[in-house]
């Protein structure tokens, strides 16, 4: 008998196994979480991080799960609360095309919160990501450019489907529970780009991860819920997207085929600011390195990008760090000025700088519908007449494991110090090894 979208979604993640996918794909994944584990440390000490843990330990909760740096347990939702706002603090968390926004952050605090609780193994906490992964991108290949252009937010809405499946694999449930998780989850689903630029837009990875943790704990539980809730007349894909704009045969036909961690693969990021700029940070800083530049020195700056990359980049006047990180005018004048874009130069008073202010009037952005979605073209015109000209196409990110080790060290030794920094490097090297996820998460907290 033909199984309905959500039904088929719920059978192949309740009954995939680890044979059953491949050891290319398992051994990929460690990337994306190492990056996300980087990102998460480094958030702690970013003022959303510091707010969101402090919030989350004032609330208590029964001690099955660590919020980490800080290094409290507390109950697995409110762990994965505060793990997947501070993993998202910085907007240095990876990439998806199919999702349209960040993967891992709603999946792995949510998969690590429910693996300390049930004491999985990493190989276990592995699959489980693997498919919450999978889950969450197939469902955005339906759906994405129509959703993402009404102003959701999709890694918070798609990404509560994902963390939803994951945790209802790494508890075991069924196909008929997970069916249930995964409707629960959908009444759950919610973030608008309102918020970008803001401290709310972590909050949305946050709550994210929380509402697949209790969405799954709820459907283990017995908890019931709409069968199509992908679907349905009322469902996720007709009220996120509207009526005849997706294809869920996008979904249905291509689970597992290609995994999404392997093509179209995730992007690790090299800045710690909106994705939609980094191609024109490629750009600029390649110029820069050939011909250095002061700022006294540019007359002008002309970036030319693609309208769709336009619309979220809402704070060319920014004030704030954070709404620096969504700025393409502020990140070319930080390249200008700082010769790099690093988790330093989205500090607020970097921002706020006189001699940003006295740059930013000089660049200005325009939209081309005729290049391809992620290129970008920067002109710099000097004061004494050069014209300095690149165009770049998607940034490839981190490709390399030494880069990735470097900015897992960046990030993570300030926090937990060099020799946990190290120890944590060799346990996600080795996570199929691991015997009990708890090793992990109590290695990634301050000594």
């Amino acid at each position: 008998m033909k199984m309905d979208p959500t039904e088929r979604l719920a059978a192949f993640i309740a009954e995939t196994t680890s044979d059953r996918v491949p050891g290319e794909v398992l051994e990929k994944s460690k990337w994306p979480i190492l990056d996300a584990l980087a990102v998460t440390l480094a958030g702690y000490n970013h003022e959303v991080g510091r707010t969101i843990v402090s919030f989350v330990r004032d609330l208590g909760g029964i001690p099955v799960a660590t919020v980490l740096a800080d290094g409290f347990q507390t109950a697995a939702p409110m762990a994965a609360y505060a793990n997947g706002t501070m993993s998202h603090a910085l907007d240095y968390d990876d990439l998806n095309v199919s999702i349209g926004g960040h993967p891992t952050a709603p999946v792995l605090p949510a998969v690590l919160a429910v693996g300390e609780m049930v004491r999985a193994t990493g190989k276990e906490l592995l699959l489980a990501y693997v498919l919450g992964v999978e889950a969450e991108t197939k469902v955005g290949r339906a759906i994405i450019k129509v959703h993402y252009n009404l102003g959701w937010h999709p890694t918070a809405t798609l990404g509560t489907l994902g963390a939803a499946a994951a945790c209802s694999r790494l508890l075991g449930l069924d196909a008929e529970k997970t069916l249930m998780a995964l409707g629960i989850a959908g009444s759950c689903a919610s973030g608008l780009k309102q918020n970008f630029g803001t401290m709310t837009k972590p909050l949305h990875v946050g709550q994210t991860a929380k509402n697949g943790v209790l969405a799954a704990m709820l459907a283990q539980r017995g908890w019931i819920a709409d069968r199509q809730i992908l679907e349905g007349r009322f469902g996720f894909c007709n009220l996120f997207c509207g009526r005849d704009q997706y294809d869920l045969n996008d979904m249905t036909e291509y689970l597992g085929s290609p995994w999404e961690i392997l093509n179209p693969g995730i992007n690790l990021k090299k800045y710690p600011c909106c994705g939609s700029i980094h191609s024109s940070l490629d750009a600029i800083l390649e110029l820069l390195g050939e011909t250095p530049l002061h700022a006294d020195q540019v007359k002008k700056v002309e970036c030319r990008v693609h309208p769709s990359k336009v619309h979220v980049l809402v704070h060319p006047r920014p004030g704030t760090g954070l709404e620096g990180k969504f700025s393409l005018e502020y990140c070319l004048a930080a390249s200008i000025l700082h010769g790099k874009v690093s988790l330093a130069q989205f500090e607020d008073e970097i921002v706020r700088d006189p001699r940003v202010q006295t740059l930013l009037p000089r660049i200005e952005t325009f939209k081309d519908e005729d290049m391809s979605d992620w290129t970008s073209r920067v002109r710099i015109e000097t004061t004494d007449g050069q014209v300095l000209y690149r165009e770049k196409g998607q940034s490839p990110g981190i490709t390399s494991r030494e880069e990735l080790s470097a900015k897992f060290r960046d990030c993570a030794a300030p926090v937990l110090g060099s020799e946990r920094t190290e120890r944590a490097l060799h346990i996600v090297e080795r996570l199929e090894e691991l015997p009990d996820v708890s090793e992990l998460a109590q290695t990634l907290v301050r000594s």
